[in-house]
């Protein structure tokens, strides 16, 4: 449901349309959440049947629960974790042979990542019951920021990356709630690298998840999006890491309000 809005349909077509030529934007998932109705292990299934059939033979039965999304005990949390981890180990042992048998390098590796996940996608689903709880929260953010050191220093070396996400997973700083986030764990390993960017909405209408889009209506002046509007443009990118510090920049050198999704303070 997140992309499935008109202003996103534009993205998906420039997609389709580089890509052949030479320089295609490849497209690449790092939430270790579960997004789609259907999650195919077909290939880890038959990596895993040539590195440990006993291994394989268990697969299904924790895909049931992991995969499916279910809540846990700690105790099938830290089972679930320690399986997926011997998957990964599995395959990285048996490289050999699954080269042989027609893999390259790239698909094991990413198995191997996809395992790794799926444990810490174990450790998150024991923290269902509280929703959109700190716990929880610090096991996601924490695995995609480890998703993303993969993406980014072996699936695509030296190439430029575009992450997309929730202000509150790209923030350097810790997210409501006070847990570690995804930018600023890659903040503390990466800073030299990154250049952060933070959307605000000061009007319209906004896709949150809910059945129907929700209006954003004005926001208080002492907001940051009130501060940004109050400058009386459509559209306004203000470039903070180019800001002097003085009386014109202490309102985003202190602590802000801003709105999730547009609508939460």
């Amino acid at each position: 449901w997140t992309w499935r809005t008109r202003e996103v349909s534009t993205l998906f077509e420039y997609m389709a349309a580089v890509r052949k030529t030479a320089r295609p934007l490849t497209l690449a998932g790092f939430d270790i959440q579960i997004s789609g109705s259907v999650v195919d292990k077909t290939r880890l299934r038959a990596m895993l049947a040539i590195a440990d059939a006993a291994l394989a033979s268990r697969l299904d039965d924790f895909e049931k629960e992991v995969g499916a999304g279910k809540l846990l005990t700690a105790q099938r949390g830290a089972s679930a974790q320690a399986f997926y981890e011997d998957v990964a180990r599995a395959l990285g042992a048996r490289r050999a042979a699954l080269g042989k048998a027609g893999y390259v390098p790239m698909d094991i590796d990413v198995e191997i990542q996809a395992a790794h996940a799926r444990g810490r996608l174990a450790r998150m689903n024991e923290h269902l019951d509280v929703p959109n709880s700190k716990d929880g929260n610090t096991v996601r953010d924490g695995a995609m920021a480890e998703q993303l050191d993969f993406l980014l220093d072996s699936l695509y070396p030296q190439h430029k990356v575009i992450v997309w996400a929730h202000n509150m997973h790209v923030s350097n700083a810790p997210a409501t709630g006070d847990f570690p986030s995804m930018g600023g764990l890659l903040a503390q390993r990466r800073r030299a690298e990154m250049y952060t960017v933070g959307f605000y909405m000061g009007h319209g209408m906004a896709n949150n998840g809910a059945p129907d889009p929700t209006p954003v209506f004005a926001p208080p002046p002492d907001t940051v999006e009130g501060v940004l509007a109050n400058g009386g443009m459509k559209y306004a990118f203000v470039d903070f890491s180019k800001a002097a510090p003085g009386p014109a920049t202490t309102w985003f050198t202190a602590e802000n309000t801003v709105r999730e999704f547009g609508v939460w303070p």
